[in-house]
């Protein structure tokens, strides 16, 4: 997956698919959204 990345970003982006991934998985995605499901009443607890 590295070499494809090399080949897609000629050359800029040199991470591997679990580079990336490890990356995206370390934070909350959307903390926004449980203030705005309890604010439409899908959250009670």
């Amino acid at each position: 997956m590295a070499t494809y990345y090399q080949n897609r970003s000629a050359g800029q982006k040199t991470s591997s698919w679990s580079q990336e991934v490890a990356g995206l998985t370390g934070r909350e995605a959307r903390p926004h959204m449980a203030e705005f499901l309890r604010q439409q009443g899908f959250l009670l607890r």
